[in-house]
């Protein structure tokens, strides 16, 4: 995370902000398929 972005720190906010929501949604998704899993087991 050292490259600084030529677009300002506006556009790095905002793709912090996205890679964070696309993190808890992987979790998200993971739980949901493990409670599945071991509904079905």
């Amino acid at each position: 995370m050292t490259k600084r972005s030529h677009h300002g720190n506006g556009k790095n906010t905002t793709r912090i902000i996205t890679g964070r929501q696309q993190i808890v949604g992987l979790i998200f998704a993971n739980n949901l398929s493990l409670s599945s899993t071991n509904r079905i087991t």
